[in-house]
């Protein structure tokens, strides 16, 4: 029996079940989606990547030919605002690389290459941000220098993945290409749900009404009756009253629906 992991919930699960038991998505589409990241993993990535930044890779020795690039982000430019410092991180074959250079003319800067192995010790030098969608980490300059827009620092950040780690760029992928909810402390796909309750509101009314007339003749019946045997004594015990008071409640129970990380107990609120 094969088991296939969840991409929605993240739970392993028989294939052969028409959908996963934790959350309910059908069986027919995870396979769908399970093959679409097997695939992206296996294409051979076509990113554009502008001259300039290519020929200062070369110049920089960095890369020896444009193939040996897979992807870069930021881009240089021969003009800047206030500063003259461009900031860029190639993704190569064989390395990647964290650069800073200085546009001045006269007394630049030296020049910060930082090249990182694909290793594990990389990508915890080297970490992205998932809410912000960039890079953090200090190589001389902070990597949120990098200036680029959030497909290609999450692209860029997913090749680098796909080298070091095959299960951290498959569950990258769930979480940034197919949309699957995620831990937001630390980043697990492992989330369970439960309903819990918000609030509880009673309300409740009064009203008088007149007793029936069945009733308020049983009760004339009855004191009469009680009248007769007590000799009279009973005549002096209060009268039943003809009304009654009826009251009714009613509670609303507001509930709502939390995620909680499996890995390390994070809840919050499904909105």
């Amino acid at each position: 029996m094969a088991l296939i992991t969840c991409t929605e919930c993240g739970k392993e699960f028989s294939e052969k079940a028409s959908a996963c038991p934790n959350c309910g998505c059908p069986t027919e589409e995870i396979l769908k989606e399970l093959a679409t990241v097997s695939t992206a993993d296996n294409e051979v990535p076509r990113y554009e990547i502008d001259e300039k930044t290519i020929d200062i890779a070369i110049e920089k020795g960095i890369v020896n030919e444009p193939s040996d690039l897979i992807i870069t982000a930021g881009k240089y430019t021969d003009s800047g605002f206030l500063s003259t410092l461009t900031h860029i991180l190639y993704v190569a074959k064989d390395s990647f690389y964290l650069c800073r250079f200085d546009k001045a003319e006269e007394n630049p800067k030296e020049d910060i290459i930082v090249k990182l192995d694909y290793t594990n010790d990389a990508i915890n030098q080297l970490t992205y941000d998932y809410e912000m969608r960039k890079f953090n980490g200090n190589f001389g300059f902070n990597a949120s220098k990098i200036k680029a827009d959030k497909d290609r620092s999450r692209d860029a950040y997913y090749e680098i993945l796909k080298k070091v780690d095959c299960k951290k760029a498959e569950d990258f992928y769930k979480i940034f290409y197919l949309d699957a909810p995620y831990c937001p402390k630390c980043h697990s796909l492992n989330i369970g749900y439960e309903f819990v309750q918000d609030s509880a509101k009673t309300k409740g009314k009064s009203e008088v009404r007149k007793k029936s007339v069945v009733t308020r003749a049983g009760n004339s019946l009855g004191r009469a009756g009680m009248i007769a045997a007590t000799g009279g004594l009973w005549a002096l015990t209060p009268k039943k009253s003809k009304y009654k008071e009826k009251k009714s409640s009613k509670t609303d129970i507001n509930s709502k629906q939390m995620a909680i990380c499996q890995d390390c107990g994070k809840s919050w609120e499904v909105k």
